[in-house]
């Protein structure tokens, strides 16, 4: 595991397979791991979550990332595995979800520490996940839109889609926005002063489309 942030470490899966890094948060009311494993597994990393106090919440950004590893992380440390019921649904084959959320925002567990939020345009049902962390507020936004090899990359190509999506942020107040991680990209994450304003322009001058 590697620290990037207070907190707030970076796992590759076994052999760096699958697509990249999952984020590992630390925090008082439990740990929580964003997986982002596809057909990838996080067991080598085992001993190390468990010396770092073990792990309370899966969660899932979208169907992409939920997969048997996430299942196989959640059994081992009697977490929740959680992604929106539209995810859920869209890979109810595959993996096996503790608890599905409807698309709405709304809080996860009694600390108040985890709040999931709609951000639809990668995929339909995405949730981000705003945590709070040694007293910031982190957005963990998944593929909805991320930084790699210097440059933003939209989840969706299209400037309409990636708008309405953002609508669900406008009054989200964080101090990072955390995309996902590429194996190579561990710091892709960006600190804001103004929440998602501050990147939306950038993210969306990105995107290849109307």
């Amino acid at each position: 595991m590697l620290e990037v942030l207070p907190q707030i470490y970076v796992i590759p899966a076994n052999g760096q397979k699958g697509f990249g890094y999952s984020h590992f948060v630390r925090l008082p009311a439990g740990n929580v791991l964003l997986a982002r494993l596809n057909k990838a597994s996080l067991s080598d990393a085992f001993a190390d979550l468990g010396d770092a106090g073990g792990v309370r919440w899966v969660l899932v950004s979208d169907r992409h990332f939920g997969s048997p590893g996430c299942r196989e992380v959640a059994d081992r440390f009697d977490a929740s595995l959680v992604a929106s019921k539209i995810e859920a649904g869209a890979i109810a084959h595959r993996c096996r979800f503790d608890e599905t959320l409807a698309f709405e925002r709304q809080q996860i567990g009694d600390g108040g520490d985890i709040e999931a939020i709609p951000t639809p345009g990668h995929t339909k049902g995405q949730m981000a996940y705003l945590i709070t962390v040694d007293g910031s507020r982190c957005l963990f936004a998944g593929d909805f839109a991320y930084r790699t090899k210097g440059k933003w990359r939209p989840g969706n190509k299209s400037r309409r889609v990636m708008t309405k999506g953002m609508e669900n942020l406008r009054d989200v107040e964080f101090d990072y926005y955390i995309g996902c991680a590429d194996y190579g990209e561990s710091d892709s994450f960006v600190r804001v002063s103004d929440g998602i304003d501050d990147v939306a322009d950038d993210i969306l001058a990105a995107c290849t489309r109307d």
